[in-house]
């Protein structure tokens, strides 16, 4: 609708304009034949936009169609697939930790009692868990240090001279099977922590 206005507006315009065109008030036939055929013009051309703008419009209205069906389909799956999954988690086991389902033959002050207990021991796992874990950490980086430490210095007297090649040698061997047990012992640190993450919450 709105091109529909500015299309007739473009065209009232040119056709003040022509008629205000010095030429076109020297009157004769010349000028009112260029008046016609630019009135006739203009009304072709109103004409056609017209047209383009109701064909526009049928397409919109068709597209706005198709888009409230594609909606509704939407819409209809989704409620589909909400009611599938309403029917699944009826099949499905409940969901949780379910304490006190399952007593036991436990009741009551006892089965809180047991429950208290374990809850207890699970944590003093835990922590004599985590303890350990810290220990073999702070070995392994208290022996790489000391690693370290030992190829320096044997370096050190290597360049001096106070201690044979065979000497070296033999000490830098020792020094990497020692190197080679420290990645051994953080390669089952690390597979021990991931137990203990998967295992304690």
């Amino acid at each position: 609708m709105k091109k529909i206005g500015i299309v007739t507006g473009i065209l009232l315009f040119s056709m003040v304009l022509f008629a205000q065109n010095p030429r076109s008030q020297q009157g004769g036939r010349g000028a009112d034949k260029q008046e016609e055929k630019a009135q006739e013009s203009g009304q072709q051309q109103a004409q056609e936009a017209s047209e383009r703008a109701r064909e526009q419009q049928e397409r919109g209205r068709e597209q706005g169609q198709q888009g409230r069906e594609r909606g509704q389909q939407a819409r209809e799956q989704g409620q589909q697939q909400a009611q599938q999954a309403k029917e699944k988690a009826g099949q499905q086991e409940p969901r949780g930790h379910a304490y006190g389902r399952d007593k036991k033959g436990l009741e009551g002050r006892d089965f809180g009692q047991a429950r208290a207990a374990a809850a207890r021991s699970k944590q003093e796992k835990q922590q004599v868990t985590r303890e350990v874990a810290v220990e073999v950490e702070e070995g392994v980086r208290r022996t790489t240090r000391r690693v370290e430490v030992v190829r320096d210095t044997l370096e050190q007297r290597t360049r001096r001279g106070e201690m044979s090649e065979q000497e070296m040698e033999r000490r830098t061997r020792r020094v990497a099977e020692i190197e080679e047990e420290i990645r051994e012992i953080e390669r089952e640190r690390r597979q021990t922590e991931r137990v203990i993450e998967e295992r304690i919450p």
